[in-house]
């Protein structure tokens, strides 16, 4: 793994930390637990692990393409 990759593995990370500690929370009327909007949870996350790993992709080593 370069450095480019290291960097947007990295990032990737961050992101993926990110959208799971800000997901939105409703707390509905009358009840005092937590209720998540899960889709857009997994949404974010797949679309994070997505994106992060077709730029890993993309800054591989020219020499090292074997496909």
């Amino acid at each position: 793994m370069n450095k480019k990759q290291l960097v947007v593995m990295w990032i990737g990370i961050a992101v993926f930390v990110f959208f799971g500690v800000t997901t939105e929370t409703k707390f509905p009327s009358g009840i005092r637990e937590y209720v998540m909007d899960y889709s857009q949870l997994v949404v974010r996350l797949v679309s994070t692990v997505l994106v992060t790993g077709g730029l890993i992709y993309t800054f591989r080593n020219k020499k090292d393409k074997a496909d």
